[in-house]
């Protein structure tokens, strides 16, 4: 029998990255403003770590990005309080045999422009996203089609009962406006964005900051929040000042936690707001690059590494030990795959039965968020041989080189959703010919076996799917591409007096949820 999901109520993806002062002026939209004087209270000022690359939806993968995202454009669905609700989907039904689903689309939304959606509009977004970087986070899609001017199905390659949940990712865009700017679509202060979202760019200085203004049409009703400026705070001690200081409303990714402790333990201007979190921070090895192209070197690495003392000195102790790549917020987690414990000795051993008995050295690419776990493995790996430089990376630099493989090792966090079947582009074999296989795999990692077992999960009986996905995770901990450390307890810092709206598992939010 088909089941049908309603609207509940009118997010998403990825990587997981919130005291007393005299308030400073801060500069919104041309005026000067302070978090203890803005007029009626309906200005934010955001900071997060990197500027936005592109303003199209279906083009980009970065958290930081996404959030950008999600003030321009609308997704179908959204997580909230850990279920599935519509926003540009009224409802939706999946086949008994999930290999489609029909969505009803909501046509009280509107674009940008003033264009109303449209079916055909949705249908477009499926069918461009399966040749977008954005594919990958929505796997499985076979091609969309309009049912009639409110319903558009969308058909799967495969049985996809991980299909729903992906789609906190996945954006619309608008046919027309994407036809008509081609390949300039969402380039930067090419004024070629078109969205259902809340807001619309006002102002933007590269590397600096944008600024956004409340749409009076949003379907959704009238944001409390009227302007909006993400402002590019790429260090964490100078973003927690301003934070202090007035200057900075609402901080988008971790605060050192040390400095969370601190807010939390006296008296303060600030909150902190903490959420579940699915992203896992790891350590990652390009497995064709010797010498991880080696199983044993990677197995190596992987015993010599004590998890628990790195989230005790990274992290002063907060967060969870990964036993695998998921957890148990993400559907695929199994408490009966187990991780290793650190074995000097063993991880010895294996670097010898490589070929390297005094070791080697390498370098570990990373961002300044992760730069304290690096050290920690750093001192770890020295224990068996391997000297391990760190190589700090600008962050909006830093996703492009780990995709190219430009790296040897990297540290970052993770997280493609709440089913594992959305992380098969992450372990897939990549493919010369099809570009769209294994996209973001960035550990150039292959086995056949994986690639199998993530094919075989696409079947409609929930069962089969936690039995393959089970495997999959055992495999990886054996493979060894990457070494999942642990699972963020998460944490965003704002203002006192600002009410934030949903965060996800994922650290997603959405802005017109906020109010003062």
């Amino acid at each position: 029998m088909k089941k049908i999901l309603s609207l509940l109520l009118a997010t998403v993806l990825l990587l997981s990255l919130a005291a007393c002062g005299k308030s400073s002026p801060a500069v919104t939209n041309g005026q000067t403003l302070t978090t203890s004087d803005k007029s009626a209270k309906n200005t934010l000022i955001v900071a997060q770590p990197a500027d936005v690359s592109s303003y199209d939806p279906q083009n980009v993968t970065s958290q930081f990005d996404i959030a950008i995202m999600r003030l321009i454009y609308d997704p179908l669905v959204r997580e909230k309080d850990g279920n599935l609700v519509g926003v540009l989907a009224k409802s939706w039904e999946m086949a008994d045999d999930a290999l489609s689903c029909i969505f009803e689309v909501n046509t009280a939304a509107k674009f940008s422009n003033g264009d109303t959606l449209k079916a055909s509009d949705v249908a477009f977004s499926f069918n461009r996203a399966v040749k977008m970087p954005i594919g990958q986070l929505v796997p499985g899609i076979k091609d969309a089609s309009v049912v009639d001017d409110t319903h558009v199905k969308v058909n799967f390659v495969a049985p996809n009962q991980g299909f729903l949940p992906s789609l906190i990712g996945f954006y619309v865009v608008q046919e027309k406006a994407v036809t008509a700017a081609g390949d300039k679509y969402g380039v930067l202060d090419s004024n070629t964005q078109v969205g259902t979202g809340a807001y619309i760019i006002t102002d933007r200085k590269p590397g600096t900051s944008i600024t956004f203004k409340a749409r009076d049409d949003y379907f959704g009703g009238n944001p409390a929040i009227k302007t909006v400026t993400y402002k590019i705070v790429a260090d964490a001690n100078t973003a927690y000042l301003g934070l202090q200081n007035s200057e900075i409303d609402f901080y988008a990714t971790d605060l050192p936690s040390s400095t969370i402790m601190q807010i939390q333990s006296g008296n303060s201007n600030l909150q902190v707001i903490s959420f579940p979190s699915r992203p896992v921070t790891f350590i990652g090895m390009q497995c064709t690059q010797a010498p991880f192209n080696k199983k044993e070197v990677r197995q190596a690495v992987n015993y010599a590494i004590n998890k628990q003392n790195v989230i005790d000195l990274a992290q002063d102790g907060m967060g969870d030990v990964a036993q695998g790549i998921w957890n148990k917020l993400t559907f695929g987690y199994s408490a009966d795959v187990k991780g290793t414990t650190q074995d000097i000795e063993k991880a010895k051993k294996l670097l010898a039965d490589a070929g390297y008995p005094n070791g080697f050295s390498t370098s570990i690419l990373t961002i300044a968020k992760f730069q304290k776990d690096v050290e920690a493995v750093q001192g770890q790996l020295a224990k068996i041989g391997i000297d391990a430089k760190v190589e700090l990376a600008d962050e909006t630099a830093f996703v492009p080189a780990i995709m190219q493989g430009k790296y040897q090792m990297n540290c970052l966090s993770i997280s493609m959703g709440g089913d594992a079947a959305a992380f098969e582009g992450v372990f897939q074999t990549k493919d010369p010919k099809n570009p769209a296989a294994g996209a973001v795999n960035m550990f150039y990692y292959s086995n056949p076996q994986v690639d199998q077992f993530f094919r075989h999960a696409k079947v409609p009986d929930q069962n089969i799917r936690l039995d393959k996905f089970k495997q999959i995770a055992e495999i990886l901990n054996d493979d060894v591409p990457l070494v999942p450390l642990y699972f963020q307890k998460n944490s965003f810092t704002a203002a006192k007096g600002l009410t934030v709206g949903p965060i996800d598992a994922t650290g997603q939010y959405f802005v017109n949820d906020f109010h003062w």
